[in-house]
């Protein structure tokens, strides 16, 4: 198909097939590419903002079990903790 006015041959067929799908097939590889991208940067993202929660979760029971030792002192000393037997 060289002047466009011969006919088409199945080679010409073959070809222009192959063509488009290569074409194809490296819209797909890039599509793929991009959206896997997108998704490791959500991921990370992700990741980081659990990470932050998780430290000041931490921290908050941390900061929760000193408030419970001073008000265990406390009611100690007032006497308001029965014995255990």
């Amino acid at each position: 198909m060289t002047n466009g006015h011969a006919p088409v041959t199945k080679q010409d067929v073959d070809e222009a097939v192959s063509g488009l799908r290569n074409e194809l097939l490296a819209a797909m590889k890039a599509s793929e590419s991009k959206l896997l991208q997108a998704l490791y940067g959500y991921a990370e993202s992700n990741r980081l903002r659990l990470s932050q929660q998780e430290a000041e979760m931490a921290s908050l029971m941390a900061r929760l079990g000193v408030l419970e030792d001073r008000l265990l002192m406390l009611e100690k000393r007032l006497n308001l903790v029965e014995p255990t037997q």
